[in-house]
């Protein structure tokens, strides 16, 4: 989205290969995943672990009153294992390198749902970019084979995305699209969409969002109307578990994707109209009255607000503004290696005047600049390899003092903490053997 936005500001266009990939999980090869975990510098431990849970593997197919012979499964990622997205992930790295111009090619995929995106100057270049990007050796159609991952192409599709028009030249009054060449791949021709679900949120040619909020608030709307029936007075749910199942199910379908479609609504200096999605916000409005109005049992002519308050919810400005605000927060505070890191630096320092995309507006709705953010990296250590350090936390004075006089450890680091006035204070000590004073300490308080 980002990449799209900024190659709008250059006057560019964009151009998105959606691909679907085949039997994604029964058809991968074991041996080839296992080179792939390899050359990612997976340890030996867990790549080893991870061929013997593949290898070997059978099954039986029972149906009426007949059970087959144990049948011998020589591919395949366990569908529904807590290790099979991971294992996948890796499985498809080598197609998602494929992009080599960094500046005007880039890729993005989930499991079975790859995307590869082109920027040029018009399309006729950049759609013989994605062709190139498929048939090149290491290309798409190579990695297939390799893989054995057949692409649908009769489900993968091509968007060419700009807001640019041209002169109509029948019509000099008229603008008219830039024209849009085909894609064909070993002899098909790729479809060509004006808009096409990716990951459940819908991408159109503009990059508006109208048809996405458009679509979630019928599927929401959908599933409110058959969750209002559960309120019958005499046999229906009780109160507290409609709440609950509407904050557990509904509101996650209504904010889902919500970081990248939604706009919050603020009112610039000087205006007296807010700007953002204030007619999606009222849509959803309706809906989750609809909802504390099961909750509540309450009358239909009950002002909306009090309605909120009395079934525990929140309005649903602030739940908006909430999801978009954790959003915000979790990307701030993204390490440098993080592929968003660059585009979330760029939009803080230099703000774009035009075509901003979703980082900039969330940036814009809630201004971060006075908030403090810390970047934690997570410590990544390998389990099998024996710690440098001994941890030791004695149960009695008497107990600490006699392991104190026989701790012939060169550094020894002594820690505390302690609650005071609502808070809560730590400190951590270094000594070295042989000397009186701390090398170093630290504390905090908070």
């Amino acid at each position: 989205m980002q990449l799209i936005k900024s190659a709008w500001r250059k006057g560019l266009v964009a151009s998105v290969l959606f691909l679907d990939v085949e039997g994604t999980f029964p058809n991968a090869v074991t041996d080839q995943l296992i080179h792939n975990l390899r050359r990612r510098q997976i340890p030996v431990v867990y790549t080893t672990f991870i061929q013997q849970l593949l290898v070997g593997q059978h099954t039986k197919l029972h149906f009426d009153n007949f059970t087959s012979d144990f049948i011998d499964i020589s591919n395949g990622i366990g569908q529904g294992d807590p290790l099979s997205m991971n294992l996948y992930t890796v499985y498809i790295a080598d197609l998602l390198d494929i992009p080599g111009n960094e500046d005007k090619e880039s890729s993005l995929g989930y499991v079975d749902n790859i995307a590869l995106v082109t920027i040029g100057e018009d399309f006729h270049k950049i759609t013989r970019t994605l062709k190139q990007m498929m048939i090149k050796d290491d290309g798409g159609l190579q990695w297939s084979k390799k893989h054995n991952s057949k692409f649908k192409i009769s489900k993968s599709v091509v968007l060419h995305v700009t807001r640019k028009t041209q002169q109509d030249p029948e019509d000099d009054s008229k603008r008219i699209p830039l024209e849009r060449p085909s894609l064909t791949i070993e002899g098909q021709r790729i479809q060509e969409v004006s808009s096409f679900k990716y990951l459940r949120v819908q991408v159109n040619a503009q990059l508006s969002w109208k048809e996405q909020a458009q679509r979630a608030a019928a599927n929401v709307t959908k599933w409110i109307l058959q969750y209002r029936r559960l309120t019958r007075p005499t046999s229906g749910v009780s109160n507290k578990l409609m709440r609950q199942l509407y904050l557990a199910v509904a509101l996650p379908k209504i904010t889902y994707g919500l970081d990248i479609w939604y706009l919050p609504p603020i009112k610039p200096s000087g205006s007296t109209r807010n700007t953002g999605s204030v007619g999606t916000l009222r849509c959803l409005q309706k809906i989750q009255r609809i909802v504390t109005l099961a909750i509540t049992g309450t009358l239909r002519t009950t002002a909306t607000d009090l309605l909120d308050a009395h079934a525990g919810v929140l309005p649903m400005e602030l739940a908006l503004s909430k999801v978009c605000h954790r959003a915000m927060g979790r990307m701030l505070t993204l390490p440098d290696t993080h592929p968003l890191h660059q585009f979330i630096n760029e939009a803080r320092t230099r703000p774009p005047l035009k075509h901003q995309g979703p980082i900039d507006h969330l940036l814009k709705a809630f201004n971060p600049e006075n908030e403090d953010i810390e970047t934690i990296i997570p410590a990544i250590d390998d389990p099998y390899h024996p710690s440098h350090f001994q941890t030791c936390t004695q149960e009695a004075r008497e107990l600490s003092i006699e392991q104190e006089d026989n701790d012939a450890a060169d550094y020894r680091v002594y820690l505390d903490g302690s609650g005071f006035e609502g808070g809560i204070s730590a400190v951590a000590v270094l000594y070295k053997k042989g000397q009186a004073r701390p090398v170093n300490q630290l504390k905090a308080y908070l």
